[in-house]
């Protein structure tokens, strides 16, 4: 699981690409990460709802 330690340890200015089908990043510590510019980007295949999956 990605959470907010991993994304801590990743280099500022990142991106953060998830592709998976299963719950493999820590959502609101994404967000935390996004919102504070510590990482430039991010992507999510699927959120919390299941959107995502057809």
């Amino acid at each position: 699981m990605m959470g907010a330690k991993e994304i801590s340890l990743m280099k500022p200015g990142s991106l953060l690409i998830n592709a998976s089908r299963g719950t493999v990043v820590d959502i609101p510590a994404l967000c935390d990460a996004l919102a504070s510019k510590h990482l430039a980007g991010g992507g999510n295949r699927r959120i919390p709802d299941g959107t995502g999956d057809q």
